[in-house]
């Protein structure tokens, strides 16, 4: 079972993976979360960005029934979904910018999975995101798989354009599926009464 902390989870455990990337081959990098920002003199930058969400091909029509024929709550009403994410590079030295995607790209192709005890280490590992643990995502039945996205010119022309006044800049575009999150809230106190048919 997930809950709605599910989507923060998963983007921290991402963010916990690309920092351990890149802090080894570029000293001083800093990655954030959130959309490319317009680049700062001497400053190495990594921004891990969720840009779109979808529903999962595969699980979206397989929700059963939440209720029973009385109405009542058998089952939380459950939605999977696909997280796309941006992860872009930014460093006045060239070289450096393809050091961190070279890294990067190589880390998530070695673990393309993100697994229960991964993200609780991440929790427990980085202060900042304590507020996550106590979320249900370390014990949802299915592994949460990382695979690369790929997007035509046109599409990544596109995607870049909404980020006002920043240019183009060396990137990776990532799909973490399927992300299962359950609906919150009790079981109804008493079945749904059938409506009286209505006779002239």
């Amino acid at each position: 079972m997930s809950d709605h902390l599910t989507i923060a989870f998963v983007t921290a455990a991402l963010h916990d993976i690309v920092q351990g990337a890149v802090q080894d081959v570029v000293p001083g990098v800093v990655v954030r979360v959130g959309p490319p920002r317009a680049a700062t003199a001497g400053e190495k930058e990594v921004s891990l960005c969720l840009y779109h969400l979808t529903p999962n091909a595969q699980l979206r029509n397989a929700d059963l029934p939440t209720r029973d024929a009385a109405g009542l709550l058998v089952a939380r009403p459950q939605i999977a979904i696909d997280l796309h994410y941006l992860i872009s590079f930014s460093s006045e030295d060239h070289l450096a910018t393809e050091l961190m995607l070279g890294k990067v790209l190589t880390a998530l192709h070695a673990a393309p999975v993100l697994t229960g005890d991964e993200l609780r280490r991440t929790v427990r590992a980085r202060s900042a995101f304590a507020f996550l643990r106590d979320s249900d995502l370390p014990r949802q039945l299915d592994r949460i798989k990382i695979v690369p996205e790929t997007l035509s010119l046109d599409e990544l022309s596109k995607l870049w354009s909404v980020f006002f006044q920043i240019a183009h800049r060396p990137s990776l575009q990532y799909i973490a599926s399927a992300v299962l999150l359950d609906a919150e809230g009790p079981p109804a106190d008493e079945p749904r009464r059938a409506r009286s048919a209505v006779t002239a």
